[in-house]
Parts: structure tokens; C-alpha cells; sequence
């Protein structure tokens, strides 16, 4: 457990774009996530966390979750690949464990 005067040196931010949406979170040292994209609903489509996972989103017209994806460059099949089906029943295409 780190003392507490060492844990209140690391500040957190969130970055927001000018419409209000987080684009990132970082300290000094690290970036936690960025890269995030949305579509005109304002719902998440993509995203890069600080190790370097990509993860995508897709939704249907009634804006209900599509498709789930996470990867990472040099590993494959991918970390976690999900669909759902139009009974929003989630399917699995790929877990890598």
C-alpha cells in the first residue's frame, strides 16, 4: 500500500472535447485512455486504453449495443469479439484467455 502522501502526487485527468465528451484520461507520466471516439448519439464507438488495447463499438438503429470488440496489435484471435443477435441474446465469436 503506497503511503498516502506519495498517493495524493498522482493526479488523474479527464480530458473533454468542446461538446463535453471525455477524449482521454492520463496523469503526468501515463495515459490511461484516449482516443475516443462517438457517434452523432453520443454513444461510444472506439477507443485506445494506455496498453495499447483498441476496443469498437457498433450499435443498431435503435442504438442498442451491436457488436463488442477488443484487440490488440500481434495478438490473435482477438482478446474478445462479441455480436448479439436481434433477441439481444449475446453471442460469442472469440475469447482469447
Amino acid at each position: 500500500m503506497l503511503p498516502l502522501r506519495s498517493f495524493l502526487t498522482h493526479m488523474i485527468t479527464q480530458s473533454y472535447d468542446t461538446i463535453g465528451r471525455m477524449v482521454s484520461i492520463a496523469n503526468s507520466e501515463t495515459t490511461y485512455l484516449s482516443g475516443l471516439s462517438y457517434n452523432t448519439a453520443g454513444e461510444t464507438l472506439g477507443l485506445t486504453m494506455g496498453n495499447g488495447v483498441l476496443g469498437s463499438f457498433t450499435c443498431n438503429d435503435h442504438l442498442q449495443l451491436q457488436t463488442l470488440r477488443y484487440s490488440k496489435t500481434g495478438i490473435t484471435p482477438d482478446p474478445l469479439n462479441l455480436a448479439y443477435d436481434v433477441f439481444r441474446v449475446p453471442r460469442q465469436v472469440s475469447l482469447a484467455i
